[in-house]
Formats: C-alpha cells, structure tokens, sequence
C-alpha cells in the first residue's frame, strides 16, 4: 500500500507537460472528477492503493485545488470515498 510519502517523492520525478508527476497526478484525478461518466470509479480504485493517511491527504488536495480554481466539486461526494476505502 502507497504511503503520504510515496506521494511526496512524486515531487522529484521531472514530467514532460508538468512540474512534476506530483502535479501530473493530481490533474488526472482532477480530469476524471470532472468527467463525471466513471470519475468517481476511477478515484475511488486510485485511492484504494494508498493508504488511510494519504486518501485523506489527496481528498483534501483535490477539494483545495477545484476551491481554489473556483470549479465546483460536491465535497461529500469526495470525502464519500474515504469512507468506502
């Protein structure tokens, strides 16, 4: 099971179209939320490979990051997940 730091070493390793694979991550999550049709599947088989500590960090991550944007998200819908996890 991934770890809070597996994700954090994500900082390190270089991405052709973003700062990062970090950021590269996060933004495939963002696009398959925003898809709607099967989003929630996919995130939800993506956060069952990490761990309780990490689901939350991510969860909050993408709720920060689509506030930030000014793009709606449902926020029990995503922490939602968690508790399937």
């Amino acid at each position: 099971m991934k770890t809070l730091q597996d994700l954090e070493k994500m900082k390190d390793v270089s991405n052709k179209y973003f700062v990062n694979q970090y950021e590269y991550y996060f933004e495939c999550l963002k696009d398959r939320y925003r898809a709607k049709q099967g989003g929630l599947d996919m995130i939800r088989n993506e956060l069952s490979k990490w761990d309780k500590e990490a689901q939350l960090y991510m969860i909050n991550k993408l709720v920060d990051d689509f506030s930030r944007s000014g793009m709606y998200c449902d926020e029990k819908e995503l922490f939602g997940l968690l508790n399937e996890n």
